[in-house]
């Protein structure tokens, strides 16, 4: 059951940080900055990994079956991956983003100049918060998967 409280903390945790950074309109921002929707990809996962602990964990703190729950939550640790390498595909397309505004400028007019800016910061902007968004979720996710892993190997290690 210790493993099922500590992935109710961890829960409630992650849903204070939600709030928080919703209080900082973080989604908002995230939303009009992020026109590859990575980031809603990677919440969507860690909303999936989380969902797959918490019932793995429960299930485990009345059963022990200790096999059935580490298959599982190796989907979990997966999916933390997965958020990682999303987090950098959006780097790379930030990158493009930006480094594609280079190829039409024209330095001696100022709003050429101007727009250059903006195109390379929204591109900045981009590769910045999808690996942000990716590192975050890949934390929490290899969290909650080393928490489970840690009860089991302690089951584990008593019964024999």
């Amino acid at each position: 059951m210790v493993v099922f409280l500590k992935q109710w903390l961890i829960l409630v945790l992650m849903i204070i940080g939600l709030l928080i950074s919703a209080s900082f309109q973080f989604y908002h921002v995230l939303y009009e900055k992020d026109f590859t929707y990575l980031s809603w990809v990677m919440f969507f996962l860690l909303g999936v990994g989380t969902f797959i602990a918490t019932k793995n964990a429960f299930r485990f703190g009345l059963k022990k079956d200790c096999d059935n729950v580490l298959l599982k939550i190796k989907t979990v640790g997966f999916l933390g991956q997965v958020c990682s390498v999303l987090g950098l595909c959006g780097t790379t397309i930030g990158f493009i983003f930006m480094l594609s505004s280079l190829s039409d400028v024209n330095l001696s007019d100022p709003n050429s100049t101007k727009t250059l800016i903006k195109n390379m910061s929204h591109g900045i902007g981009i590769a910045l918060y999808t690996t942000l968004v990716g590192q975050i979720c890949n934390i929490l996710l290899q969290v909650q998967a080393f928490n489970i892993k840690h009860g089991v190997n302690i089951v584990k290690n008593e019964s024999k």
